[in-house]
């Protein structure tokens, strides 16, 4: 890395989805973006669950990176589910 003059350092990307070819970065999966959608359909502890947990998802800096199908990942890139 030295001699190429680089250095580690934090990438920041967007999110953004190619539909044509089913590749795209989101900020959580979809059934975290789906849930809250119909509030009326879930119970006030749900609704608190679900907002602890996607609270807690981009506190820790996970995405999905969308490669056909959905991977979770951490912060750090590592896919932690599928």
């Amino acid at each position: 890395m030295r001699e190429l003059g680089v250095a580690p350092s934090t990438i920041h990307v967007r999110e953004f989805c190619i539909k044509e070819q089913t590749i795209g970065i989101r900020d959580a999966p979809e059934y975290l973006q789906n849930l809250g959608n119909d509030p009326s359909s879930e119970s006030s502890e749900e609704v608190e669950l679900t907002e602890e947990y996607v609270a807690c998802w981009k506190a820790q800096g996970r995405f999905v990176l969308v490669w056909d199908e959905e991977y979770e990942m951490t912060a750090d890139g590592d896919v932690d589910s599928t």
